[in-house]
């Protein structure tokens, strides 16, 4: 019984130590691996490869689709021409030099008038159209109006026309015709034109819109009337 007790024993030993020499990696044990056990030691070497190999090439490929990507790709720097950037600031600051310093002058037209046009009283027999620039923006631009192609004289900073016109289309242009537009007028009414500064990088501009009653009401009240030409 002690002998085949030992024998059995003796048995699993040798077991175990096949199972534990056919898990190594060495090259030396291998010779004392049945064939069976050899490839199948070295089929497991060779998967190990195969995979290291596999993640390598997973973990390349988002650099490679990094690199290739056009956003990542700096280019080339545009250097702007030294004489345009002096030129550019030194207009910059005539325009403000301008807008800084001064008014432009008006012909004002008597008080009485003034007080008389802000009543907004219309005329029975004439279509009245208040042209009005209330922005002290551009204060020291002056800008021609003209009703028809007859220059009406120059609007400053708060000020303002009224003309009494026969109705019908009239056409009201703004610095010899920069901002223009065509008004269809009707007696006994009143209409208003909003002379807007626009100020560009070198020079002032303006546009003309019509706006309704009461917004041309509060803006020709915060104006003094101009004694037009016409």
């Amino acid at each position: 019984m002690a002998a085949a007790a030992g024998g059995q024993s003796g048995g699993l030993r040798n077991q175990v130590d096949q199972q534990v020499v056919a898990v190594r990696p060495d090259c030396s044990d291998r010779k004392a691996l049945p064939k069976g056990q050899k490839r199948i030691n070295i089929v497991h070497k060779n998967a190990g490869l195969w995979m290291c190999l596999f993640a390598l090439t997973s973990s390349l490929k988002p650099a490679f689709l990094f690199l290739s990507f056009p956003g990542f790709r700096e280019e080339p720097k545009k250097r702007m021409n030294p004489m345009l950037i002096r030129n550019t600031l030194f207009s910059a600051v005539l325009v403000a030099a301008a807008m800084a310093t001064g008014c432009a002058s008006i012909n004002k037209a008597p008080s009485a008038m003034n007080t008389e046009a802000k009543q907004f009283n219309t005329h029975p027999d004439y279509a009245q159209v208040y042209v009005y620039r209330n922005e002290t923006f551009g204060a020291a631009l002056s800008m021609p109006v003209s009703v028809d192609g007859r220059q009406a004289g120059t609007t400053g900073p708060k000020s303002f026309f009224r003309f009494q016109l026969e109705p019908g289309q009239h056409t009201i242009s703004s610095q010899n015709g920069a901002s223009s537009l065509l008004l269809n007028t009707e007696a006994n009414r009143n209409y208003f034109v909003w002379q807007e500064v626009k100020m560009g990088l070198v020079s002032g501009g303006s546009k003309l819109q019509v706006v309704s009653e009461q917004q041309g009401r509060a803006g020709v009240q915060q104006c003094t009337m101009i004694k037009s030409n016409l």
